[in-house]
């Protein structure tokens, strides 16, 4: 099986979770997977979920065209991180319960939607710390302060 344009997946203990990226090349190599033999927790894909972020800022530096923005989802990151940031930490630590208690009790959950709601939780949290780490990378550059000072006098001259 080649790697090269392959789609990306991973699978980790309880609770299992797959994460598939698409492919560029998807029709050169049709069904094509490629496995992740090493578990991670949810810590580690959830940092690595702040470096994407991270990365998508650099890319749409690098290429600033609308596509590349819509694709590294960098429209609006400013709006988008205040309405989620004091979120986060809460659903994060929503995460962390529901796993334990599927862990204690043995694979099932019965509140908060059950494995449905937990996966809710995965993709809202992964989602949001994209965004963080964009909106981070923007901060260490500056340019998030500019753009927040700009917003601030704008506001006050209207």
């Amino acid at each position: 099986m080649q790697e090269t344009g392959c789609e990306m997946g991973s699978s980790a203990g309880p609770p299992e979770l797959s994460v598939l990226i698409p492919t560029y090349n998807r029709a050169e190599y049709p069904g094509c997977i490629n496995y992740v033999k090493k578990p991670f927790t949810y810590d580690e894909f959830c940092y690595s979920c702040e470096m994407q972020g991270r990365s998508r800022y650099l890319f749409s530096k690098l290429h600033p065209d609308p596509l590349i923005r819509r694709f590294c989802m960098v429209e609006d990151a400013e709006r988008k991180w205040r309405s989620i940031q004091k979120q986060l930490d809460e659903r994060i630590l929503r995460v962390r319960e529901l796993e334990a208690l599927l862990l204690s009790e043995g694979g099932s959950i019965k509140d908060d939607g059950g494995l449905r709601g937990l996966f809710n939780l995965y993709g809202w949290t992964f989602n949001a710390l994209k965004i963080k780490g964009y909106f981070e990378a923007r901060r260490d550059a500056g340019e998030a302060m500019q753009e927040a000072e700009n917003g601030n006098q704008e506001q006050r001259h209207n």
